[in-house]
């Protein structure tokens, strides 16, 4: 509701969705884009987008497949596109991912839809590489690996000697001490090494 009381109803609404799936060692991620207009809902015009983007990628964070489709477009032209997304077999989702998808599909060489899906899609294959690393050492009964090297520089708490740097010198692992967020530096240096 609105600050009058009254219920808001959108002009827009933009809804990405990803998963991520092992398959065998390689992850596969599924993303959905959909555009829709709530004000036009029961309308043929209320989804103008809705549109799929799936990769493979190997253990050396490679894209080994490509495929993109529409459901729902609002040009008959528009899936002539998808064949270009092809282009993203080979490209590295850990070092210049982004610039690469901007350069190889952004403007007239994409569909500005499935090229914003496309980057979003990067980082969820790192997320998912970690979540299988931790359900892997679960199963083991050991902890979790994190990201390791395919965190490196990808935000502050991972800058090189920053954060995670640190909490990993001090002794801790992902999953120590369970539920998130992990305990800060200086918690952890009581709890771990409460002499320092």
């Amino acid at each position: 509701m609105s600050e009058t009381g009254v219920e808001r109803v959108p002009v827009h609404r933009r809804t990405i969705e990803v998963e991520a799936f092992e398959v065998g060692e390689d992850i596969e991620v599924v993303g959905r884009i959909r555009d829709t207009r709530p004000w036009a809902e029961g309308e043929p015009s209320a989804t103008l987008h809705d549109m799929t983007l799936v990769l493979r990628v190997d253990e050396d964070m490679v894209i080994t497949e490509a495929s993109a489709s529409m459901d729902t477009h609002p040009h008959a032209e528009c899936p002539r596109i998808t064949e270009a997304f092809g282009q993203m077999v080979g490209l590295s989702v850990t070092r210049g991912y982004s610039r690469q998808i901007t350069t190889r599909l952004g403007g007239v060489n994409g569909c500005a839809h499935l090229t914003q899906l496309a980057l979003a899609l990067g980082p969820v294959v790192i997320q998912g590489r970690v979540s299988r690393n931790s359900q892997r050492a679960a199963a083991a009964a050991g902890a979790p690996e994190g990201a390791g090297k395919f965190g490196r520089n990808s935000c502050h708490l991972w800058a090189e000697d920053g954060v995670i740097d640190t909490k990993l010198e001090i002794g801790w692992r992902f999953g120590m001490f369970g539920d998130y967020p992990a305990k800060s530096v200086e918690e952890l240096r009581e709890v771990l090494k409460p002499d320092t």
